[in-house]
């Protein structure tokens, strides 16, 4: 699940805020939400390869909305 919010930050700049909640740390913030996006998928990369190569476990991805 990726989450998606706005918020005003410390400089009272609004910017997006990404999150995968179930990848502990995978959140990005930028004032672009492409930017954002890019960050975080760049993290979620590396903590899943991270995850893989220190034999942790990776969190099973919730089932899809749909029926």
């Amino acid at each position: 699940m990726l989450d998606v919010s706005t918020r005003e930050s410390e400089s009272g700049e609004w910017v997006v805020r990404l999150e995968y909640p179930e990848l502990a740390g995978c959140v990005a913030e930028s004032g672009y939400a492409l930017d954002a996006h890019e960050k975080l998928e760049r993290l979620r990369e590396q903590w899943l390869q991270h995850r893989v190569e220190t034999h942790q476990e990776i969190p099973t991805p919730r089932p899809s909305l749909r029926s």
